[in-house]
């Protein structure tokens, strides 16, 4: 459509503008496209294989402690959701993780652990005196809070040994002394 303008002058052909803005921006989407998308695939594949790795970790440790071994009193919640997920790992992270912050703060009353983890210990410690005064509505996310910023410190501890949180079931199993 014509307006008054182009009667006094013929509207320019936008022809030569579009070759010049395509051969500046050809080149650079290339660049980005080979250096910089690799960069995050490989970024984002290696972050997405260590969550798997750890989710696999979780869904093996806590097949293990709702197992046979399981201490009815201490695992309770924790096994609850275990049995009915299919992908406990995943699932019940949040309940895992008050689980673990507890069982942590447990085992942090020894000298020998608190002195391998000292920062570590006193969080897991702070967030389980935390949670006593939170009614049990928020406590589940709280903890699970709390157990990640634990988790993060330079000292923190690994999950308590499977042999150590099992040990009820093998005494139970052991043979009763005679005498």
């Amino acid at each position: 459509m014509p307006f008054l303008a182009d009667l006094d002058e013929a509207p320019r052909s936008r022809g030569r503008g579009m070759l010049i803005g395509l051969a500046i921006a050809v080149p650079v989407c290339l660049i980005l496209g080979a250096i910089v998308l690799p960069r995050v695939r490989a970024s984002v594949m290696s972050g997405a294989e260590a969550h798997d790795k750890a989710a696999r970790e979780r869904d093996t440790y806590m097949a293990a402690i709702c197992g046979e071994g399981m201490d009815l009193e201490r695992d309770e919640d924790l096994c609850g959701c275990v049995w009915a997920t299919e992908y406990p790992g995943l699932d019940c992270l949040d309940r895992f993780d008050e689980w673990l912050v507890v069982q942590q703060a447990q085992r942090c009353g020894q000298s020998s652990v608190f002195d391998s983890g000292p920062g570590y210990c006193t969080c897991t410690q702070a967030v389980v005196e935390q949670l006593d005064a939170l009614p049990p509505e928020g406590r589940l996310a709280e903890a699970a809070a709390g157990h990640r910023r634990c988790a993060g410190l330079d000292d923190a501890l690994p999950p308590p040994p499977l042999q150590s949180m099992l040990r009820n079931f093998e005494a139970a199993d052991a043979p009763l002394p005679e005498g």
